[in-house]
């Protein structure tokens, strides 16, 4: 399934630098690495977490349809985040 990773930065131009170093070191086959030129909350809408280290944001014909905001990152929060994903029936 194609994501797409986004970067919400103070320094834009450094970060537009850096993703294609990420992606020749992790070598994504399926991932979009991208950055967002605006605020560094991320678009209105996304319900970013400020405390979170990363946030995962689900979204489905251009309108989020889930966010979940993690401290820390393993296995676990795994299922959750697909359970969204997962095609409507």
């Amino acid at each position: 399934m194609p994501s797409v990773a986004v970067w919400l930065t103070d320094d834009v131009e450094k970060t537009k630098e850096y993703l294609p170093r990420v992606q020749q070191s992790l070598n994504l086959s399926q991932t979009t690495l991208a950055v967002h030129s605006g605020d560094k909350n991320g678009p209105p809408g996304w319900s970013i977490n400020p405390g979170a280290h990363l946030t995962a944001i689900v979204a489905e014909d251009s309108r989020v349809t889930a966010s979940f905001g993690f401290r820390s990152l393993n296995e676990t929060n795994v299922p959750s985040v697909l359970q969204k994903l997962k095609p409507k029936q």
